[in-house]
């Protein structure tokens, strides 16, 4: 875990005595370095197509990247929508939700993995076994009679 960073509904930075008296929001400092990374390395393009999506279908406008970083910048430093609060949950993380959340995933994973392995493996070992068009006469093995041992 990272450092943790407070912040009240209107997006500014809170200080520990802020936080025990007030509501606020926790982040922490490696959330926002993941960010950074991946905008870094994907590009901000899926970020910008929600403004520029909605300026297309709603105004017919095509915007510049700046024009909707600006736009998307104006929308998220209005504070947190109402709708989006939750006063108690915000203050926290919870990392057993996360491990249970990343165990499920990697289980499951895993159970995809081995079936596609298990299925993988069947079907090499049933190749040679398969009756084909050519093959007349097969012993108890499900090998043709007429190959040898």
């Amino acid at each position: 875990m990272g450092k943790e960073l407070y912040y009240n509904y209107n997006c500014e930075k809170v200080g520990k005595l802020k936080k025990m008296l007030s509501s606020v929001v926790m982040v922490e400092e490696d959330w926002i370095d993941q960010m950074n990374d991946i905008f870094a390395s994907q590009g901000y393009g899926s970020f910008l197509s929600i403004a520029k999506k909605v300026m297309r279908s709603k105004f017919s406008e095509e915007l510049t990247d700046a024009q909707a970083w600006i736009l998307m910048h104006h929308v998220l430093t209005q504070g947190v929508p109402v709708a989006l609060q939750d006063k108690d949950a915000d203050e926290e993380t919870n990392p057993a939700l996360y491990v249970a959340g990343k165990a499920a995933g990697l289980a499951s994973s895993a159970v995809d993995t081995t079936g596609k392995v298990v299925t993988g493996v069947a079907g090499a070992v049933a190749a040679p076994f398969k009756k084909s068009d050519s093959d007349d006469e097969r012993d108890e093995n499900g090998l043709p009679t007429d190959s040898p041992p």
